[in-house]
């Protein structure tokens, strides 16, 4: 190992290698850790020299690990963590504010539509925290790439490596404007066989959870499928009149209240699904990441989109 001029273990070019070795480039680890793309080369060589082994192979993207280069890696995660728990964990007992970098990871839809609108008093409450947010629909990926610290999912994953906390039920709701509710003379379930249904995907089968919820021996067939690939796409579809929409209600909030959409048969059972916040097991005792669960698990239902009434509601889940 590369040692100081004292004879002791030098830590610097370890964190090179550990940011290195978690990012897909040299220059994206530069851009991370704020140095030279030559520096960063340099630190690994030094290491290379230092134990007698080559750590990464260059010549691929993104990079990867030798056995070496993985052993090593394992080490740095544990070492560098556990100075991170020390140091939070002497900040928190101090009863100073909570200070460092928290990346946080949404659904694009929930992102926009809840947790930009709600996240306010968070970050009031804890100025210190460096909090940055990306919205997408991969985020698993990122999270154990360690390139995020949190997620907010409603889909379920099942790893051993991965801390889940319950957060919240995903309600769903039926809407449609008032012209096309005029138009079409919607009035019962069945009238709803005569006008187009918005759906993420061109079999249909985002409408399973109304359909599988039919009394027995009832049934519902579209007069035409529209596949729209966003949330936020199908709910101006919707607002245009295009077409019905079975849509988390979190997303038409805004929209109903304006009477842009109107509710539909608020009555039918439709399965819903969960919100979970994840994190990998080894942070899960990260204060800045507990904070965060608590702030979330406080969320009041009618934020995230009671706009029906009551209503009954099946649990659903999504599997990745």
């Amino acid at each position: 190992m590369p040692v100081n001029r004292h004879g002791d273990i030098d830590l610097q070019p370890l964190l090179t290698f550990h940011v290195t070795a978690s990012s897909a480039t040299f220059t994206e680890a530069a851009e991370r850790l704020s140095i030279s793309q030559s520096a960063v080369s340099h630190a690994i060589r030094k290491i290379e020299r230092s134990i007698g082994q080559q750590l990464l192979v260059r010549d691929q993207v993104p990079i990867r690990l030798t056995d070496a280069g993985k052993a090593l890696f394992d080490t740095c995660e544990r070492i560098f963590l556990d100075l991170q728990r020390c140091r939070d964990q002497l900040q928190h007992d101090a009863e100073r504010p909570l200070t460092g970098r928290l990346r946080l990871g949404a659904p694009v839809e929930f992102g926009n539509s809840v947790l930009a609108r709600r996240i306010a008093p968070f970050l009031k409450a804890n100025k210190g925290i460096e909090a940055g947010f990306t919205f997408s629909h991969e985020l698993l990926k990122p999270l154990l790439a360690d390139e995020l610290d949190v997620i907010i999912d409603s889909r379920t994953h099942v790893r051993d490596d991965l801390m889940r906390a319950s957060l919240f039920r995903e309600r769903y709701v039926l809407v449609a404007s008032p012209s096309l509710i005029k138009d079409e003379k919607i009035r019962r379930l069945s009238d709803l066989e005569r006008v187009p249904w918005l759906t993420t995907d061109p079999s249909g089968k985002w409408w399973q959870r109304l359909l599988v919820q039919l009394p027995e021996g009832a049934e519902l067939n579209p007069c035409r499928l529209l596949p729209v690939n966003h949330l936020r796409g199908m709910v101006q579809f919707a607002v245009a009149g295009v077409g019905v929409a079975l849509i988390p209600a979190y997303c038409v909030l805004y929209e109903v209240r304006q009477g842009w959409l109107k509710v539909l048969f608020s009555h039918l059972q439709i399965s819903e699904d969960r919100f979970y916040m994840y994190c990998k097991k080894m942070r899960c005792d990260n204060p800045k990441i507990q904070a965060f669960l608590s702030f979330m698990q406080q969320l009041k239902p009618e934020e995230l989109g009671e706009i029906s009434g009551n209503r009954k509601v099946v649990s659903s889940s999504k599997s990745a």
